[in-house]
């Protein structure tokens, strides 16, 4: 932890929390921005800055590749470097939307309170998690986090649908609670709020989906930090009845070009020479050979003429496969040198899996 300091007050203060990130085909070692405050009787003094540099300066010091965060306030950190590097959905779905397929059948979902769910949880949260890129470690701290043991949820206990597949092992788990409500009609109109829907496989994703909208006295599904290339859109017999929104998830910040760039895979053997500016710090700024592989990956300095321009920001903007070098592009954040190289680094650095975040910290 760091704080700023007035006349023996503090007045402002971060912290830094060491993380595993997933990355397409690897995990890299982060450290998660946290806890970000100056007192608004400070406000525009500088603090925010001398904070964010120290810190991140501390990372450096540490030899950490690459900070994470997830912002309360999004338009503020990209002068520090980071760049939004996945989205989120927010879904809201009428409970009459019941899924075409993967219907849930007796005995495959068996309905557990905390203690149980959790512990089933943790260890298919840390299976899916090696595979799906922008996902935490997460030990038993965070899920207490999460979950609480007692006391501030009683209201509305948390339930969990844990899925058991063909092997009769956990491989799926919906993590809800239920808010009551009545319509004007003086009728049950329930609803249940999805705090996590984590899945294996398509069977046990649909099944829970199948579950939880097929709860008796729920009207609605509400869910938040749910994938942007949500799957359920494609199962339902009417689509329209789903709302989905979209805003940022996990930021990025890449300290470290050659460690981050080198840690993960990349979709197709190829190499693009990136030209890459840091205003913010200096610590990405360079020129770089990325030389990418499915099973293997390098990056070094090099002398080489560029393909391609663009800022810390927007290199991690791309790290994760979340967005591509050519929507940045036409954003007006990547300058293409070199005929085709925008698409020969989207060939690279594009990934099957959107990244996805399933959980604020």
């Amino acid at each position: 932890m760091l704080g700023a300091f007035r006349d023996g007050h503090i007045v402002g203060g971060t912290a830094g929390i060491p993380f595993a990130l997933t990355v397409p085909g690897g995990e890299l070692p982060v450290r998660g921005v946290a806890s970000v405050w100056v007192s608004p009787a400070w406000r525009g003094r500088g603090f925010l800055r001398d904070l964010m540099d120290a810190q991140l300066q501390r990372f450096v010091e540490d030899e950490v590749a690459a900070a994470v965060l997830i912002a309360s306030e999004p338009g503020i950190h990209r002068r520090f470097g980071f760049g939004v590097a996945s989205l989120t959905a927010r879904v809201r779905i009428a409970s009459s939307a019941r899924p075409s397929l993967a219907e849930a059948e007796a005995g495959e979902i068996e309905l557990g309170q905390r203690d149980t769910g959790v512990h089933a949880s943790i260890e298919i949260y840390e299976r899916v998690r090696q595979t799906v890129p922008g996902m935490l470690d997460r030990g038993d701290g965070w899920w207490e986090y999460s979950y609480p043991t007692a006391g501030i949820d009683d209201d509305e206990p948390t339930l969990f649908a844990l899925h058991h597949g063909a092997d009769g092992e956990h491989d799926g788990y919906a993590a809800y609670s239920v808010q009551a409500g009545w319509s004007d009609e003086g009728r049950p109109d329930n609803t249940l709020r999805m705090h996590e829907l984590v899945a294996e496989t398509p069977r046990a994703y649909g099944a829970l989906w199948s579950y939880c909208l097929g709860l008796s006295l729920c009207g609605r599904v509400v869910a938040e930090n749910r994938p942007v290339d949500e799957p359920l859109l494609h199962m339902l017999a009417a689509p329209e009845a789903m709302r989905l929104s979209v805003v940022d998830g996990l930021h990025v910040r890449i300290l470290d070009v050659p460690a981050a760039l080198s840690a993960r895979r990349y979709s197709a053997r190829g190499e693009v020479v990136l030209s890459v500016r840091d205003d913010a710090g200096g610590w990405a700024g360079g020129t770089w050979l990325v030389e990418g592989d499915p099973e293997a990956a390098a990056c070094t300095s090099t002398r080489r003429s560029p393909d391609l321009a663009l800022d810390a920001g927007a290199l991690a903007c791309v790290y994760l496969g979340g967005s591509s070098f050519d929507a940045l592009h036409w954003a007006g954040l990547v300058e293409e040198l070199r005929p085709g190289g925008i698409r020969r680094a989207d060939e690279l650095f594009s990934w099957p899996r959107a990244p996805w975040l399933p959980w604020d910290y």
